[in-house]
């Protein structure tokens, strides 16, 4: 053992970290901001392929759910990064229920992120959905001059961001290196619900069971104001029965 997890890290199953936000995959982009001396992080729901269980976490359970991908820091622009972001993004379909189009949708591109929030529309045309993006709760204008320092896989960067950033310095460190060392030196503990990335008009398959609370709840709360007046009326009629009874006792 080289550490715990607070709460159990997914990147599959109720999370799909190839298509939206996953708790894995906060978790390993946390790591590259805070070893990597990182404003930002991005990796790619392609390098995660697995479940990190609450509780106890060894090096091997690491290395069987995260690509050992070589990690590099680069600088970007603000329009650069709203660039990454659609890129990363462009592939995401909406099924018009609510949900996702999970046959289109899932791609190894698809962005976990750290230091920043992003709000995008998957009905909107690819390459022009993303609508804001926020950095310490402030949003940062496509225009902003501020360069910021990102840390990402070597892969990424080669492929679906390709030629976007300046000044790319190979880490000498991987996606496992980084997580491990996290996982020892301590993991923050706020990985559930994520909320790093915001889709508009999906509900999230990340919520199912809160979803499935609240219905029950607001299903009882409607059977208890349906059925008080009728349980009213049996009473009274239990005691009206009953003060009969008494009366014809008395006789």
């Amino acid at each position: 053992m080289i550490g715990t997890a607070s709460s159990i890290l997914v990147s599959s199953g109720k999370q799909n970290g190839r298509y939206e936000e996953c708790t894995l995959g906060d978790a390993v982009a946390d790591a590259l901001v805070r070893f990597t001396e990182a404003d930002l992080a991005i990796v790619n729901g392609g390098c995660l392929k697995g479940n990190i269980i609450q509780g106890e976490v060894t090096e091997d359970e690491i290395a069987d759910v995260i690509e050992d991908c070589e990690v590099v820091t680069m600088m970007v622009s603000a329009r650069e990064l709203y660039e990454m972001m659609e890129k990363c993004l462009s592939h995401v379909s909406s099924d018009g229920k609510g949900g996702y189009s999970v046959a289109i949708s899932e791609h190894p591109a698809f962005p976990q992120i750290s230091g920043f929030r992003v709000t995008y529309n998957p009905a909107d045309e690819p390459y022009a959905r993303v609508s804001r993006i926020t950095i310490a709760d402030k949003a940062l204008g496509r225009n902003d001059t501020q360069l910021l320092k990102v840390a990402l896989p070597l892969s990424l960067v080669e492929g679906e961001l390709q030629g976007i950033g300046t000044n790319v310095v190979i880490t000498g460190k991987t996606l496992i290196s980084l997580m491990k060392e996290y996982v020892s030196y301590g993991m923050d503990d706020y990985y559930t619900p994520p909320k790093r990335i915001i889709p508009q008009g999906i509900h999230s398959s990340v919520f199912p069971d809160r979803y499935a609370v609240f219905t029950l709840l607001a299903v009882c709360a409607l059977l208890f104001v349906l059925l008080l007046p009728l349980a009213k009326k049996m009473d009274m009629f239990h005691k009206q029965s009953d003060a009969k009874k008494g009366e014809s006792s008395d006789k």
